[in-house]
């Protein structure tokens, strides 16, 4: 029986979804999704009618969690980081990246009340990324200070999508 199968990119602010009504191990649909859209900044979400989901691209997940420094704006925090992480994915350093706020004060009592995930394609370019950080140079600098004087309490964390190429089954 058929399933339906959505293909979903996220970009940092926006997505664009096609829906296509196909078998959910079609090849030939996976590709002629892929064909209408940018090779850049793509993650390939397939959602089954059972609500399980798989990436079709293995992505490693640097997660931080942190809480506002006293005095600072959540909304000038938001605004820091988005500036901070799209220079990042103009570079093509990550992938894509998402700024959640804890609702209603649910969640682990030991991580922030921010959640900041950060995709990256390959640790290589998660890599990249760092080195330009520790430079303490140019744009990124400036881009760095504006977030980290907005927060304390940080914590952190390296995940990566399950199974993945490197798990064989």
């Amino acid at each position: 029986p058929s399933l339906a199968t959505h293909h979903v990119w996220y970009c940092s602010d926006w997505f664009f979804r096609i829906a296509m009504r196909t078998p959910a191990s079609s090849a030939a649909a996976v590709t002629a999704a892929r064909a209408a859209m940018s090779t850049k900044r793509r993650r390939t979400v397939l959602r089954r009618t059972e609500g399980r989901n798989r990436y079709d691209l293995g992505m490693n997940c640097y997660e931080m969690w942190v809480n506002l420094a006293p005095g600072a704006s959540d909304l000038e925090f938001a605004d820091a980081v988005k500036a901070y992480l799209n220079h990042y994915q103009e570079q093509g350093l990550i992938h894509s990246w998402r700024l959640k706020r804890r609702k209603l004060g649910f969640g682990p009592e030991g991580l922030g009340q921010f959640w900041v995930t950060v995709e990256c394609e390959s640790l290589e370019k998660l890599d990249q990324a760092f080195f330009q950080a520790a430079s303490r140079k140019g744009e990124t600098d400036r881009l760095h200070s504006e977030v980290w004087s907005r927060v304390k309490d940080f914590k952190s964390a390296l995940y990566r999508d399950f199974p993945d190429e490197v798990r064989q089954r």
